[in-house]
């Protein structure tokens, strides 16, 4: 069996995201996130 980069790639067919919730506002307390901005929960949760 021969594996190869090209051969082990597909179309994502389905995507399980979970909501925002109150740690990801918090992300931006800790640099290693790398958040350039504050997030708005509230905001986060509309667009979601």
């Amino acid at each position: 069996m021969r594996f190869g980069a090209q051969s082990m790639v597909a179309p994502l067919r389905d995507v399980l995201v979970k909501g925002p919730g109150d740690a990801f506002g918090r992300a931006f307390d800790d640099p290693a996130h790398g958040f350039l901005h504050p997030v708005d929960p509230t905001e986060a949760r509309r667009q979601h």
